[in-house]
């Protein structure tokens, strides 16, 4: 808890690495330092930042160019603080969502009636930004499995996958975890 000039004071036992990290409303900020040495006569100063935040609007349309209107669409950030944001766009296709926090973002929008997907990345970097997230829609299909050795064998321990956009180094769109043998599906693909 800080105290009316938002100063904080915390005891820390060990030597090491170590996140602080704020949190107030919708207000978010952290902070890593290494502890190399404790000396209670000189306190380690560590000032935290709230993240900058800002609005990430666009259009959804079909793959001709058609705006869909009632079309439910989520916003992932994979930046300081993972969040997610959920929203359907109005009848000119249009959405909007404001307070995101700055870092990577993944919005991904999907027509129950027509099963058309889409999706468009971006980055949030400044307090204030208006992002604009445009996603078109595509016919999409499903990515399935199970995960196995080199020898055939299915893989007997817990498993956590990902498909991502654009190879090892890319945006992840999605994440699972299997247990012991289990298959995987990714659906809307």
């Amino acid at each position: 808890t800080t105290d009316a000039q938002g100063r904080y004071v915390l005891t820390i036992p060990t030597l090491g690495k170590f996140t602080i990290q704020a949190e107030r409303a919708d207000d978010r900020g952290r902070a890593e330092l290494a502890v190399a040495t404790l000396n209670p006569a000189q306190p380690f100063v560590a000032n935290l930042v709230f993240l900058g935040k800002g609005t990430v609007t666009g259009v959804v349309k079909d793959p001709s160019g058609v705006v869909q209107g009632n079309v439910a669409v989520t916003l992932k950030s994979s930046g300081t603080f993972v969040n997610t944001w959920t929203t359907t766009t109005d009848a000119a296709g249009r959405y909007s969502l404001t307070g995101v926090f700055v870092g990577e973002l993944l919005a991904s929008a999907r027509n129950s009636q027509t099963q058309l997907a889409g999706f468009a990345t971006g980055r949030m970097v400044t307090e204030a930004q208006a992002l604009v997230m445009d996603i078109t829609l595509a016919a999409t299909g499903t990515i399935q499995g199970q995960v196995r050795k080199r020898n055939g064998t299915v893989v007997p321990a817990d498993v956590q996958l990902e498909l991502r956009l654009g190879g090892a180094g890319g945006t992840v769109l999605a994440t699972q975890f299997l247990g012991n043998g289990s298959a995987y599906q990714f659906g809307l693909v």
